[in-house]
């Protein structure tokens, strides 16, 4: 009744120029007005809902309570949804449903009381959100995989050193155990007398040699292996030695050698880091550092090991929030004409470099809440820094 007398009336038109569906009901939950726009949304033709109680608009468990908050209201003035707007669930003509945002708002006039409800579809909304969590989410898988792919390639620059580090104690658990068998066979000459604690010396050694190529072994592994993004509080030692006793191994193959100056009181501050990532940078930067100054090495001709060849590794506290790594080569350098690109995505200065390394190591860096930079040394070569968040206490 009331929609027909509104025909062909400015409210009408105002009603229906709306882009938000409105439904006005009375005070027994019966729908007296409702706009074109609501109607397409529930997915009625005009005029199909006039009269019917608006709880069939709404699925359970609003359907079944939507009489009594209607009543309790009008009897107390307590409000469930009136005058209070909020994000709820709308049920359609085929009975699919959608997410919608409700106002609802009280009309109190002297003969009557209605109630007015304005309706905006957020479907498209949350469509959207999905779509950026999806995207975010393939991004981040992305960004594993290629950290992942980084640290393999790491590793396959290092195979040959990292070869000839496990080799070293396999070659002596081989020798051990032949000596061993030569003692009990009583091939050497061994006192029986002696001969208990000779072989108990030489199991020693087989098992610390054991031990030195399992942990080679557990290294690669650990770095090699696919990986989720997770910070937690490690020691500035933790991060540090493990890496560096891995790469020692290639150092050692170009002839050069790793040096660590770390205090006790540095070694043992907490950073808030995931620790396989960040191993991973600094692992990166050592690599880059060995390749640096076996270069530079072998363009000046330089036979005579000396401090040339140390690649130092060292960490200081910065203030209350902040510990830096500095990574020190005295190898070529990066030329001046390229020092701004050096974070950049595709840039390398490898004749066989992908240019990936430096802007994962920059990425994952920042991701933790630090900061990678690098500055030429004075005489030749580079230091790079990283920067981490301590751990809160």
């Amino acid at each position: 009744m009331i929609k027909r007398l509104l025909s062909h009336t400015p409210f009408e038109a105002l009603l229906n120029a709306a882009v938000d569906g409105i439904i006005v009901i009375d005070d027994g939950g019966q729908i007296s007005i409702i706009n074109h726009a609501a109607e397409a949304l529930f997915g009625y033709v005009q005029g199909e809902l006039i009269g019917v109680n608006v709880k069939h608009l709404m699925p359970p468990p609003d359907r079944d309570q939507h009489d009594s908050y209607l009543q309790k209201y009008l009897a107390t003035g307590e409000r469930k949804m009136i005058g209070i707007g909020r994000k709820t669930i709308g049920k359609k003509k085929d009975n699919s449903e959608f997410p919608m945002y409700l106002s609802v708002g009280h009309i109190a006039e002297l003969d009557k009381t209605s109630f007015v409800g304005i309706i905006r579809d957020l479907t498209d909304q949350e469509n959207n959100e999905q779509a950026i969590l999806q995207s975010e989410k393939e991004i981040r898988q992305l960004r594993e995989r290629l950290t992942h792919v980084a640290r393999i390639s790491t590793m396959g620059e290092m195979a040959t050193g990292i070869a000839h580090e496990i080799n070293q104690p396999l070659t002596a658990i081989a020798t051990y155990a032949q000596a061993s068998r030569r003692m009990i066979q009583g091939d050497d000459g061994t006192e029986p007398g002696q001969l208990n604690q000779d072989l108990l010396d030489v199991l020693e050694k087989i098992d610390q040699q054991a031990q030195r190529a399992s942990s080679v072994i557990s290294g690669i592994r650990q770095l090699s292996r696919r990986h989720s993004f997770e910070c937690k509080n490690v020691s500035c030692h933790d991060v540090i030695y493990d890496v560096v006793s891995l790469a020692q191994s290639y150092a050692h193959e170009k002839a050069l050698d790793i040096k660590v100056e770390l205090s006790e009181a540095v070694a043992q501050q907490q950073i808030s880091v995931d620790l396989i990532q960040t191993q991973q940078v600094l692992l990166n930067l050592i690599n880059n550092a060995i390749e640096s100054m076996y270069q530079y090495i072998d363009e000046n001709s330089i036979a005579e090991i000396n401090d040339i060849s140390n690649i130092i590794i060292s960490a200081r506290k910065l203030d209350d929030t902040l510990l830096e790594i500095a990574v020190v080569d005295h190898g070529v350098g990066i030329d001046v004409a390229h020092q701004h690109q050096v974070f950049d995505a595709f840039f390398s200065t490898k004749p066989a470099g992908l240019g990936m390394g430096l802007s994962i190591c920059q990425s994952i860096i920042e991701n933790q809440g630090g900061s990678i930079a690098f500055k030429p040394n004075a005489d030749h070569g580079c230091t790079f820094t990283i920067t981490l968040p301590l751990a809160i206490v």
